[in-house]
């Protein structure tokens, strides 16, 4: 029988992305060795052509079940076990897209984005988006919307700021380096 895949799917997997990316000692112990259906596993069975194949195999598809098992009862990945340097807001954020009732996780990647700007950005900006065909980049603050716009003149960059949509000259700088557009963003979006 098949199962019906939604975007809910999708965003589980970038969930387990995520966590692997975060825990990866712990995420490949459990695949190799405690469900044991690694690529490892794999390359055992189909490659070196063992005579025991067919038991191989079995082993595998019963491996594969108590992972889909682990997986549907929420017990892998361990959702409490995370270095100590991993802060909290991305562990939320793991959490939210891993949670096994589908209807608890996050609704599309815009709110997934959404909270991981709020962890990267400067605190009051939120609803982040770049527009690539304008080259601006818009965001909210507590007082209004506002827009980013990035011009390109030569190897350097010029930057415009609205809030509200009003311009004013203390919101403007030319001639920033690659190397420090980044850095001057966020200060505009901070004094914004």
């Amino acid at each position: 029988r098949k199962k019906a895949y939604d975007k809910t799917t999708d965003i589980y997997q970038f969930g387990l992305l995520l966590y692997s990316m975060a825990c990866f000692n712990e995420y490949r112990y459990a695949l190799d060795e405690t469900y044991k259906i690694s690529t490892k596993h794999l390359k055992q069975i189909y490659r070196a052509n063992p005579e025991n194949i067919e038991l191989l195999k079995d082993e595998f598809k019963n491996n594969m079940k108590l992972f889909s098992s682990a997986v549907r009862n929420s017990t892998f990945p361990d959702r409490n076990s995370y270095p100590y340097y991993i802060p909290k807001e991305i562990q939320d954020i793991i959490h939210k897209c891993l949670d096994p009732q589908v209807q608890n996780r996050y609704n599309n990647f815009y709110q997934i984005q959404n909270d991981l700007n709020k962890f990267t950005f400067p605190n009051g900006v939120s609803d982040f988006y770049q527009d690539l065909e304008t080259n601006q980049i818009h965001f909210n603050k507590e007082d209004g919307p506002c827009v980013i716009t990035i011009t390109q003149n030569g190897a350097k960059f010029d930057i415009e700021s609205r809030k509200n949509n009003r311009l004013s000259n203390a919101n403007c700088k030319i001639g920033i380096l690659r190397t420090k557009l980044s850095a001057e963003l966020f200060k505009f979006a901070a004094n914004l």
